[in-house]
Protein backbone atom coordinates (compact mmCIF):
# COMPACT_ATOMS: atom_id res chain seq x y z
CA UNK A 1 0.00 0.00 0.00
CA UNK A 2 2.74 2.92 0.89
CA UNK A 3 4.73 1.65 -2.05
CA UNK A 4 2.32 4.16 -4.24
CA UNK A 5 2.81 7.02 -2.34
CA UNK A 6 4.94 9.30 -4.42
CA UNK A 7 8.22 10.43 -2.50
CA UNK A 8 8.31 14.31 -1.53
CA UNK A 9 9.84 17.07 -4.11
CA UNK A 10 11.26 19.85 -2.03
CA UNK A 11 11.38 21.89 -5.19
CA UNK A 12 7.77 21.66 -6.86
CA UNK A 13 6.37 21.83 -2.93
CA UNK A 14 8.51 25.59 -2.80
CA UNK A 15 7.16 26.31 -5.94
CA UNK A 16 4.09 25.90 -5.20
CA UNK A 17 4.12 27.83 -2.11
CA UNK A 18 5.49 31.14 -3.57
CA UNK A 19 2.87 30.61 -7.32
CA UNK A 20 -0.60 31.23 -6.98
CA UNK A 21 -0.93 30.11 -10.67
CA UNK A 22 0.22 26.05 -9.05
CA UNK A 23 -2.44 25.37 -6.30
CA UNK A 24 -1.24 22.25 -4.11
CA UNK A 25 -1.83 19.09 -4.55
CA UNK A 26 -1.77 17.06 -1.49
CA UNK A 27 -0.50 13.62 -1.86
CA UNK A 28 -3.52 11.46 -0.22
CA UNK A 29 -7.21 12.72 0.59
CA UNK A 30 -6.41 11.67 3.64
CA UNK A 31 -4.11 14.88 4.56
CA UNK A 32 -6.03 17.88 5.99
CA UNK A 33 -3.76 19.96 6.29
CA UNK A 34 -0.61 20.98 3.95
CA UNK A 35 2.66 18.86 4.83
CA UNK A 36 6.03 19.82 6.71
CA UNK A 37 8.98 19.76 4.11
CA UNK A 38 10.64 16.99 6.51
CA UNK A 39 7.72 14.58 6.74
CA UNK A 40 4.21 13.84 6.55
CA UNK A 41 2.08 12.35 8.96
CA UNK A 42 -0.49 10.10 7.58
CA UNK A 43 -3.22 8.06 10.24
CA UNK A 44 -3.39 4.54 9.05
CA UNK A 45 -5.98 2.57 10.66
CA UNK A 46 -4.37 -0.48 12.12
CA UNK A 47 -6.18 -3.99 13.40
CA UNK A 48 -5.49 -5.65 16.64
CA UNK A 49 -6.85 -8.45 18.25
CA UNK A 50 -8.47 -6.45 20.86
CA UNK A 51 -9.68 -3.11 19.42
CA UNK A 52 -8.97 -0.91 16.55
CA UNK A 53 -7.15 1.41 16.59
CA UNK A 54 -5.44 4.09 15.31
CA UNK A 55 -1.57 4.57 14.69
CA UNK A 56 0.63 7.46 13.00
CA UNK A 57 2.91 6.29 10.28
CA UNK A 58 6.18 8.78 9.21
CA UNK A 59 5.93 8.78 5.15
CA UNK A 60 9.56 10.65 3.80
CA UNK A 61 11.91 9.16 6.48
CA UNK A 62 13.75 5.97 7.08
CA UNK A 63 12.50 5.24 10.39
CA UNK A 64 9.04 3.67 11.67
CA UNK A 65 8.00 3.83 15.15
CA UNK A 66 8.98 0.47 16.93
CA UNK A 67 5.57 0.14 18.25
CA UNK A 68 3.98 -0.08 14.80
CA UNK A 69 6.33 -2.55 13.79
CA UNK A 70 5.11 -4.66 17.19
CA UNK A 71 1.87 -4.26 17.04
CA UNK A 72 1.64 -5.31 12.99
CA UNK A 73 3.26 -8.19 13.67
CA UNK A 74 1.23 -9.02 16.62
CA UNK A 75 -2.20 -8.63 14.31
CA UNK A 76 -0.24 -10.53 11.15
CA UNK A 77 0.75 -13.52 13.86
CA UNK A 78 -3.11 -13.31 15.30
CA UNK A 79 -4.89 -13.12 12.10
CA UNK A 80 -6.70 -17.04 12.20
CA UNK A 81 -8.50 -15.65 15.80
CA UNK A 82 -11.58 -14.05 14.21
CA UNK A 83 -12.36 -16.81 12.01
CA UNK A 84 -11.81 -19.03 15.19
CA UNK A 85 -13.92 -16.62 16.73
CA UNK A 86 -16.47 -17.87 14.20
CA UNK A 87 -16.32 -21.18 14.10
CA UNK A 88 -19.23 -23.50 15.99
CA UNK A 89 -16.74 -25.58 17.56
CA UNK A 90 -14.62 -22.61 19.07
CA UNK A 91 -15.68 -24.50 22.45
CA UNK A 92 -14.25 -27.25 21.68
CA UNK A 93 -10.78 -26.10 20.67
CA UNK A 94 -10.55 -24.05 23.90
CA UNK A 95 -11.81 -27.16 26.11
CA UNK A 96 -9.14 -29.37 25.01
CA UNK A 97 -6.16 -28.98 27.77
CA UNK A 98 -8.99 -28.12 30.60
CA UNK A 99 -10.42 -31.64 30.51
CA UNK A 100 -7.05 -32.77 31.22
CA UNK A 101 -5.61 -31.48 34.51
CA UNK A 102 -3.68 -34.57 35.41
CA UNK A 103 -1.38 -34.47 32.24
CA UNK A 104 -1.35 -30.53 32.60
CA UNK A 105 0.13 -31.49 36.12
CA UNK A 106 2.66 -34.05 34.78
CA UNK A 107 3.51 -31.80 31.65
CA UNK A 108 4.55 -29.02 34.07
CA UNK A 109 6.61 -31.01 36.33
CA UNK A 110 8.65 -32.56 33.61
CA UNK A 111 9.19 -28.94 32.69
CA UNK A 112 10.13 -28.10 35.61
CA UNK A 113 12.67 -30.87 35.69
CA UNK A 114 14.29 -30.45 32.26
CA UNK A 115 18.05 -29.41 31.98
CA UNK A 116 18.38 -25.78 31.18
CA UNK A 117 20.45 -27.00 28.02
CA UNK A 118 19.96 -29.65 25.55
CA UNK A 119 21.87 -31.05 22.84
CA UNK A 120 19.37 -31.27 20.43
CA UNK A 121 22.42 -30.56 17.84
CA UNK A 122 23.93 -33.92 17.75
CA UNK A 123 19.98 -35.36 16.30
CA UNK A 124 19.66 -31.92 14.10
CA UNK A 125 18.37 -32.73 10.38
CA UNK A 126 18.09 -30.88 7.54
CA UNK A 127 15.13 -31.82 5.25
CA UNK A 128 15.24 -30.93 1.75
CA UNK A 129 12.46 -29.23 0.75
CA UNK A 130 9.84 -31.26 -1.51
CA UNK A 131 9.08 -29.27 -4.78
CA UNK A 132 6.24 -27.25 -4.30
CA UNK A 133 6.03 -27.25 -0.51
CA UNK A 134 8.63 -24.09 0.06
CA UNK A 135 6.81 -21.64 1.49
CA UNK A 136 3.96 -23.72 3.15
CA UNK A 137 4.28 -24.69 6.49
CA UNK A 138 4.94 -27.62 8.76
CA UNK A 139 2.39 -30.34 10.25
CA UNK A 140 4.16 -33.00 12.38
CA UNK A 141 1.88 -36.15 13.14
CA UNK A 142 1.83 -38.53 16.16
CA UNK A 143 1.44 -42.32 14.96
CA UNK A 144 0.27 -44.31 17.75
CA UNK A 145 -3.27 -43.29 19.30
CA UNK A 146 -3.10 -40.11 17.66
CA UNK A 147 -3.93 -42.23 14.03
CA UNK A 148 -4.01 -45.67 14.83
CA UNK A 149 -3.91 -48.20 17.47
CA UNK A 150 -2.74 -51.14 17.89
CA UNK A 151 -4.90 -54.44 19.23
CA UNK A 152 -3.54 -58.19 20.33
CA UNK A 153 -6.51 -59.65 19.30
CA UNK A 154 -7.53 -59.77 15.44
CA UNK A 155 -11.07 -59.79 15.83
CA UNK A 156 -10.86 -56.54 17.32
CA UNK A 157 -8.74 -55.53 14.94
CA UNK A 158 -9.16 -53.75 11.11
CA UNK A 159 -6.31 -54.36 9.54
CA UNK A 160 -3.18 -56.84 10.08
CA UNK A 161 -0.27 -56.06 9.04
CA UNK A 162 2.97 -57.58 8.36
CA UNK A 163 6.31 -55.88 10.42
CA UNK A 164 8.70 -58.24 9.04
CA UNK A 165 8.59 -61.96 7.90
CA UNK A 166 7.57 -63.35 11.26
CA UNK A 167 5.91 -60.64 13.09
CA UNK A 168 1.71 -59.06 12.45
CA UNK A 169 0.50 -56.40 13.79
CA UNK A 170 -3.34 -55.89 14.52
CA UNK A 171 -4.34 -52.18 13.63
CA UNK A 172 -6.94 -50.07 14.15
CA UNK A 173 -7.42 -46.83 11.98
CA UNK A 174 -8.81 -43.29 13.76
CA UNK A 175 -11.69 -42.24 11.83
CA UNK A 176 -10.46 -39.46 9.20
CA UNK A 177 -6.86 -40.56 9.42
CA UNK A 178 -6.17 -40.96 5.59
CA UNK A 179 -8.60 -38.26 4.74
CA UNK A 180 -6.59 -36.04 7.23
CA UNK A 181 -3.55 -36.98 5.53
CA UNK A 182 -5.00 -36.20 1.66
CA UNK A 183 -6.11 -33.10 2.45
CA UNK A 184 -3.64 -31.68 4.72
CA UNK A 185 -1.04 -32.30 2.38
CA UNK A 186 -2.66 -29.72 0.38
CA UNK A 187 -1.31 -27.21 2.37
CA UNK A 188 1.19 -28.27 4.76
CA UNK A 189 4.04 -30.33 4.35
CA UNK A 190 3.58 -33.43 6.55
CA UNK A 191 5.86 -35.00 8.76
CA UNK A 192 5.39 -38.32 11.07
CA UNK A 193 7.15 -38.12 14.39
CA UNK A 194 6.31 -41.42 16.39
CA UNK A 195 7.70 -42.94 19.58
CA UNK A 196 8.01 -46.46 17.92
CA UNK A 197 10.67 -48.37 16.20
CA UNK A 198 10.84 -48.11 12.55
CA UNK A 199 10.30 -51.34 11.46
CA UNK A 200 7.06 -50.82 13.38
CA UNK A 201 5.87 -47.51 12.15
CA UNK A 202 6.98 -47.47 8.63
CA UNK A 203 4.89 -50.75 7.85
CA UNK A 204 1.71 -48.80 8.99
CA UNK A 205 3.14 -46.07 7.48
CA UNK A 206 3.24 -47.75 4.16
CA UNK A 207 -0.66 -48.87 4.77
CA UNK A 208 -2.07 -45.36 5.45
CA UNK A 209 -0.01 -44.16 2.50
CA UNK A 210 0.77 -47.00 0.43
CA UNK A 211 1.79 -44.79 -2.71
CA UNK A 212 3.90 -41.99 -0.57
CA UNK A 213 1.87 -39.07 -2.06
CA UNK A 214 0.89 -37.49 1.50
CA UNK A 215 3.80 -37.95 4.28
CA UNK A 216 6.89 -36.33 3.32
CA UNK A 217 9.55 -37.42 6.03
CA UNK A 218 9.33 -39.66 9.20
CA UNK A 219 10.53 -39.80 12.12
CA UNK A 220 10.90 -42.50 15.07
CA UNK A 221 12.00 -43.02 18.44
CA UNK A 222 15.62 -42.81 17.65
CA UNK A 223 14.78 -39.11 16.77
CA UNK A 224 12.92 -38.03 19.96
CA UNK A 225 14.64 -36.94 23.68
CA UNK A 226 14.56 -39.33 25.94
CA UNK A 227 14.16 -37.85 29.65
CA UNK A 228 13.47 -39.71 32.42
CA UNK A 229 11.21 -42.50 30.78
CA UNK A 230 9.68 -39.76 28.38
CA UNK A 231 10.00 -39.75 24.36
CA UNK A 232 10.10 -36.07 23.66
CA UNK A 233 9.65 -34.62 20.49
CA UNK A 234 11.98 -31.68 19.95
CA UNK A 235 11.30 -29.87 17.10
CA UNK A 236 14.26 -28.31 16.61
CA UNK A 237 15.50 -31.01 15.23
CA UNK A 238 14.23 -30.03 12.47
CA UNK A 239 17.06 -27.58 11.03
CA UNK A 240 15.96 -25.49 8.14
CA UNK A 241 12.08 -25.29 9.62
CA UNK A 242 11.11 -22.27 11.50
CA UNK A 243 9.77 -22.89 14.45
CA UNK A 244 6.89 -20.42 13.86
CA UNK A 245 5.56 -22.19 11.25
CA UNK A 246 5.74 -25.77 12.52
CA UNK A 247 2.61 -27.62 14.40
CA UNK A 248 2.90 -31.01 16.55
CA UNK A 249 -0.28 -32.99 17.13
CA UNK A 250 0.20 -35.56 19.81
CA UNK A 251 -2.19 -37.49 21.90
CA UNK A 252 0.79 -37.03 24.59
CA UNK A 253 1.18 -34.02 26.53
CA UNK A 254 4.81 -34.92 27.33
CA UNK A 255 5.25 -34.48 23.63
CA UNK A 256 5.31 -30.89 23.72
CA UNK A 257 7.60 -30.33 26.95
CA UNK A 258 10.37 -28.45 24.47
CA UNK A 259 7.81 -26.19 22.39
CA UNK A 260 4.66 -25.92 24.11
CA UNK A 261 2.89 -23.63 22.10
CA UNK A 262 3.71 -25.67 19.28
CA UNK A 263 1.29 -28.09 20.31
CA UNK A 264 -2.24 -29.17 18.96
CA UNK A 265 -3.45 -31.46 21.58
CA UNK A 266 -5.94 -34.56 20.56
CA UNK A 267 -7.77 -36.95 22.65
CA UNK A 268 -6.17 -40.90 22.95
CA UNK A 269 -8.00 -42.79 20.35
CA UNK A 270 -8.42 -46.73 20.75
CA UNK A 271 -11.64 -48.26 18.94
CA UNK A 272 -14.31 -45.22 19.08
CA UNK A 273 -15.66 -45.57 15.46
CA UNK A 274 -17.64 -42.41 15.91
CA UNK A 275 -14.80 -40.66 16.69
CA UNK A 276 -14.49 -37.09 14.84
CA UNK A 277 -11.25 -35.58 16.27
CA UNK A 278 -9.07 -35.77 13.01
CA UNK A 279 -11.97 -34.02 11.04
CA UNK A 280 -11.98 -31.20 13.93
CA UNK A 281 -8.42 -30.88 13.53
CA UNK A 282 -8.56 -30.76 9.26
CA UNK A 283 -10.89 -27.51 10.42
CA UNK A 284 -8.56 -26.05 12.86
CA UNK A 285 -5.73 -26.09 10.32
CA UNK A 286 -7.36 -24.96 7.31
CA UNK A 287 -8.06 -21.58 9.69
CA UNK A 288 -3.91 -21.47 10.85
CA UNK A 289 -2.39 -22.21 7.56
CA UNK A 290 -1.91 -18.94 6.91
CA UNK A 291 -1.00 -17.44 10.31
CA UNK A 292 2.20 -15.59 10.69
CA UNK A 293 3.30 -17.24 13.60
CA UNK A 294 1.10 -20.67 15.22
CA UNK A 295 2.62 -20.63 18.05
CA UNK A 296 0.69 -16.96 19.16
CA UNK A 297 -2.68 -18.57 17.98
CA UNK A 298 -2.14 -21.70 19.45
CA UNK A 299 -1.28 -19.79 22.80
CA UNK A 300 -4.23 -18.00 22.45
CA UNK A 301 -6.76 -20.84 21.93
CA UNK A 302 -5.44 -23.50 23.99
CA UNK A 303 -3.63 -21.46 26.74
CA UNK A 304 -1.20 -24.27 27.37
CA UNK A 305 1.66 -22.09 28.38
CA UNK A 306 -0.54 -20.53 31.25
CA UNK A 307 -1.97 -23.76 32.33
CA UNK A 308 1.72 -25.18 32.82
CA UNK A 309 2.79 -21.64 34.49
CA UNK A 310 -0.68 -22.11 36.98
CA UNK A 311 0.23 -25.27 37.78
CA UNK A 312 3.54 -25.01 38.58
CA UNK A 313 2.50 -22.08 41.02
CA UNK A 314 0.04 -24.39 42.23
CA UNK A 315 2.18 -26.75 43.13
CA UNK A 316 4.99 -24.56 44.58
CA UNK A 317 2.22 -23.45 46.99
CA UNK A 318 2.03 -27.33 47.83
CA UNK A 319 5.24 -27.76 48.48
Amino acid sequence: MYSKIRPLNLEDMMKAKNDEETPYVPMTSRVRDKPRFDTVKITIPMLTRRSFSYKHLTIGVTQVSKNIIKDKEESCGTSALPLLQKSPNLAYFTQLYIQRPKEILALSKLVKELPMQIDYLSKTLFLPRIKGYEGKKTLVLDLDETLTHSVKSPNQSHVRINITEDSVVNINIRPYAQDLLKVASQDFEIVIFTASQYKYANAILDHLDPMKKYIHYRLYRENCYEFNGHFIKDLRILGNRDMKDVVLVDNSLVSFALQVDNGIPISTWTMDLKDTQLRLLMEYLRLIKTARDVRQVNRNVFGLSKLVKESLSENLKLT
